[in-house]
């Protein structure tokens, strides 16, 4: 099959000057984007579109590679009108097959979606009857997949055969009750795949343990309409579509507050609320982690530590 091209320099999406990120991909004249994934060799950055789309970029040039689908969401009940591809996410390196380039695209029609990148082919398509997916994610080992969306249900797939292996939802008898609102963003705890953490609309984080099948325990706070969660070494990032305390820090075993930041308004007195938060990978992971914000509209680099900001975005006209 065919290979991804190589990454000529280091770059990841954006060169820090000054305390300045500037931008190197630009999506000027295409369709929002809702999603963003970086291929495990970081090569290749997919943006899953309104339009329907999923656009992958090389993050060495910022080049756009590729254009997956733009036809396969469409909304039978308004003519000609496209659903957004609203989440992407590539495959982890896996054991049980050699095909690199893997991505898996989610969607509001309740599609879920595997492609062949670089070939530009379709693999497969699960259908989530009335279920729109608003997240995805997968295993460290790229075994299982699991999803969440509009109905508050987590389900997990096998990523060989792709079936479903089960559904969790509330369930009768459970320490917790489960998600009550749409669902925005889920994540397997890496130090132990056994655990997945979903949250959204409801105000929790419910820690689902797929041996048991249910939410073992869940946390009362954040407000989450993103892909605006993450986990590293322990702690559990979260931050929130809300005016004080956007960013805020959990211990990932017992479910306590350690520490949470608000930001300050612009000079115009625009409130950022957060749609995006993500924990920075590779040597130092977790050593620092990024957020996205509508209101002032503008991205963020902080230190994990002290909440100190080392980047920032210039304005844009549009949400982060």
């Amino acid at each position: 099959m065919e290979s991804a091209p190589e990454l000529d320099e280091w770059h990841t999406g954006n060169d820090l000057v000054d305390n300045n990120l500037e931008p190197r991909i630009s999506f000027e004249g295409a369709s929002d984007a809702f999603s963003l994934s970086f291929s495990p060799d970081s090569v290749m950055l997919a943006a899953a579109s309104g339009d329907s789309a999923v656009r992958v970029f090389h993050t060495g040039s910022g080049k756009l590679l590729y254009t997956l689908g733009g036809d396969f969401n469409q909304d039978t009940g308004v003519k000609g009108t496209k659903l957004p591809a609203t989440c992407v996410k590539f495959r982890p390196a896996a054991s049980f097959s050699k095909t690199k380039n893997v991505l898996l695209v989610g969607s509001c029609e309740g599609k879920i979606e595997h492609w062949h990148v670089t070939s530009q082919k379709k693999l497969n398509t699960i259908q989530e009857v009335g279920n729109q997916v608003f997240s995805l994610d997968y295993h460290p080992e790229g075994s299982s997949f699991v999803s969440v969306g509009s109905d508050c249900m987590v389900r997990l797939y096998d990523e060989a055969t792709k079936t479903l292996i089960s559904t969790m939802d509330s369930g009768w008898g459970a320490p917790a009750p489960g998600h009550s609102n749409r669902v925005f963003c889920v994540k397997y705890v890496p130090e132990d795949p056994n655990m997945i953490l979903s949250t959204g609309w409801d105000n929790t984080i419910q820690f689902w343990d797929v041996r048991m099948n249910y939410s073992v325990k869940s946390i009362l706070g954040p407000h989450v309409c993103g892909d605006a969660m993450d986990v590293c070494n322990g702690k559990v990032l979260t931050c929130s579509w809300q005016p004080d305390n956007q960013i805020e820090m959990w211990d990932l075993g017992t479910g306590e507050k350690i520490s949470g930041h608000t930001m300050e308004r612009d000079s115009q007195g625009n409130i950022p609320m957060l749609y995006g938060g993500q924990f920075s990978k590779g040597s130092e992971r977790g050593r620092m982690f990024a957020s996205a914000a509508s209101g002032t509209n503008e991205g963020n680099l902080w230190m994990s530590d002290s909440y100190e900001c080392v980047g920032s975005t210039s304005h844009v006209e549009n949400s982060l």
